[in-house]
């Protein structure tokens, strides 16, 4: 970030640039940590380590770690605290906005695949088991009409 922050600041201070109205704004690690977590960001394992590594690294201000839950201060209109919690495989599973003082903004909850496979798998065992008790019963009222007959 310093040295795209120091280009940055080239760009901005050359008279050419000023002219053509060309800026390149500058970046911390908090705005850069906010968009790659808008963007999905994913995470190796061990999920704190990474993420304190990553929060490092950035040398983020306003962000801190509570087990597989990265809390964001953030500033807009008024100050707000964003939390997003990963589940085990790294991946984001709930992404809260709360006002500092805890009251619920926005909240979404992923929605997994494994309970999409679960739901197919017993809806066809399902089926299956219909499809042969329609059998069996077939195949009873056919022994019952030759019994009569």
């Amino acid at each position: 970030f310093r040295d795209y922050n120091n280009f940055s600041d080239t760009i901005s201070n050359d008279p050419t640039m000023i002219n053509l109205n060309i800026s390149i704004p500058k970046v911390n690690g908090d705005n850069f940590l906010w968009h790659y977590i808008l963007n999905g960001l994913i995470l190796a394992k061990p999920l704190k380590l990474y993420l304190n590594e990553l929060i490092n690294a950035l040398e983020c201000e306003n962000a801190s770690i509570q087990e597989n839950i990265l809390h964001l201060y953030r500033d807009g209109k008024n100050k707000y605290l964003a939390q997003v919690q990963f589940n085990e495989q790294g991946c984001i599973d709930t992404f809260m906005v709360k006002t500092i003082d805890g009251s619920l903004i926005y909240k979404i909850i992923s929605w997994y695949p494994k309970n999409f496979t679960l739901i197919i798998f017993y809806s066809i065992i399902i089926g299956a088991g219909g499809l042969i008790c329609w059998w069996i019963y077939q195949k009873i009222k056919k022994i019952r009409f030759f019994k009569d007959n």
